[in-house]
């Protein structure tokens, strides 16, 4: 028996549903489904911690279940080394040692000569509970990448572990900031010159051109290399009729355009 199951799975197909924060919105079922794939096993016993008590549907990989129930069976079986530990020791606090001596020969002679016939040794015990050992991953059959949906259900015991077990700090990936290029022009509207004001996020190989509005470029402005920070030059439009002009500002990866007005 699977302590971490989809008893009924779902026949809807998910890429038709309504996508949402947590994967996609049923609307036969008016249920918030969570796609699980791609997330982590810390992650997904994580989101079914948070719902203890209330319905969880969502879609998983074979092999994600699979995984789920093995770490459910390997938690059991610490679960087992730790109760036997814990009694074992119990008795010696309250029996002391007197439990493993003995005060004279007769005693010995009356302790070699009994059989015993109740509880088997712990050691014989946790022989028996054999540790679960992990799948290797290069051996999982393709069936284990197969995905299912539908309502999650889980034994008590499962719960138990999941409200016992401390938990997990859930690392999410780090989303690097986008580099972007950050400019002014001013004074805007100007009359026969205009200050750019350019913030270089890296050193890069830069182009600055002026165009008019039709597209008929005018002049360049710079053409090098520049260090990130802080780069500002004026732009004469002297000489040039009254309209809008375009500063074109063009890097390796980048490009941002500025309009200017000259009046």
């Amino acid at each position: 028996m699977k302590n971490f199951s989809i008893p009924q799975p779902c026949s809807e197909d998910f890429n038709l549903m309504t996508p949402t924060e947590r994967g996609a919105f049923c609307n036969k079922c008016a249920t918030d489904t969570f796609d699980f794939r791609g997330k982590s096993a810390t992650q997904i016993k994580h989101i079914f911690k948070e719902n203890l008590g209330g319905r969880v549907c969502g879609r998983i990989t074979s092999a994600q279940l699979e995984e789920l129930n093995l770490e459910f069976e390997q938690w059991s079986f610490q679960s087992v080394k730790s109760f036997q530990s814990m009694f074992l020791y119990c008795l010696i606090a309250v029996f002391g040692l007197s439990l493993f001596s003995c005060s004279n020969p007769q005693d010995i002679a009356q302790i070699r000569s009994t059989k015993c016939w109740g509880l088997p040794k712990t050691d014989s015990i946790i022989e028996e509970q054999k540790p679960v050992q992990p799948i290797a991953k290069n051996i999982v059959p393709d069936s284990c990448w197969e995905e299912t949906q539908g309502m999650f259900d889980f034994t008590n015991n499962y719960k138990s572990m999941l409200t016992e077990t401390p938990e997990e700090a859930v690392v999410e990936p780090i989303q690097e900031a986008p580099i972007t290029l950050e400019g002014m022009l001013f004074p805007n509207p100007t009359i026969n010159s205009t200050t750019l004001d350019l913030q270089v996020p890296e050193s890069d190989y830069f182009v600055l051109d002026l165009f008019d509005m039709a597209g008929q470029h005018i002049r360049n402005i710079h053409d090098g290399s520049l260090d990130a920070g802080t780069f500002r030059t004026e732009i004469s439009l002297f000489g040039l009729p009254p309209g809008m002009y375009l500063v074109v500002v063009r890097l390796s990866a980048l490009s941002k355009t500025l309009r200017v007005e000259k009046i």
